[in-house]
């Protein structure tokens, strides 16, 4: 077996299999994210980031801005040592995902760890925020903050998305 799908195998039940998400947090513990990136005929990829950026609200904010328009949005993410940057280029309907690897934050061009391209940019906003939702449904909002909490749950941002969604 593939190693796709056995992580799509992995899945949670109410996510069908051949509706495989694209991105997904896997897991949340005191002060570190993890989330994992699949695309169909692209291995998965996995990674875990700290909270000294708020990694929940400057995805969603990323994912606002390429719904309203914007070409391009970076999401800089702390990996102890140095930067995990989620770079997504857009030009409606699709979207071109990448995640580059920084040896020291901020400097240098990253190395390419994993990308993806023609991605329904929708389907992308749809799954970060189900993803999100999930998260804070299976954790509540008391233990949600023991897990990270460096910052608030972004409920407006996950409103917002789910407004940009529903109208467009």
């Amino acid at each position: 077996m593939d190693r796709l799908s056995e992580i799509a195998i992995k899945r949670p039940e109410r996510v069908p299999f051949v509706t495989q998400r694209i991105f997904t947090w896997t897991k949340v513990i005191h002060g570190w994210a993890s989330f994992e990136l699949a695309s169909e005929g692209v291995a998965a990829y996995r990674t875990t980031v700290g909270d000294s950026t708020d990694v929940f609200r400057v995805l969603l904010v990323s994912i606002l801005g390429v719904l309203n328009g914007e070409e391009r949005q970076e999401c800089s993410f702390d990996n102890e040592p140095g930067e995990i940057r989620l770079v997504l280029e857009s030009s409606q309907p699709l979207l071109n995902i990448r995640i580059e690897r920084h040896d020291e934050w901020g400097k240098g061009a990253g190395k390419v760890q994993w990308s993806a391209r023609n991605i329904d940019a929708r389907a992308f906003a749809a799954d970060v925020l189900m993803s999100t939702v999930d998260l804070m449904e299976k954790a509540g909002v008391k233990h949600f903050q023991e897990l990270w909490p460096a910052y608030p749950y972004p409920q407006a941002e996950v409103d917002q998305v789910k407004r940009v969604l529903a109208v467009s």
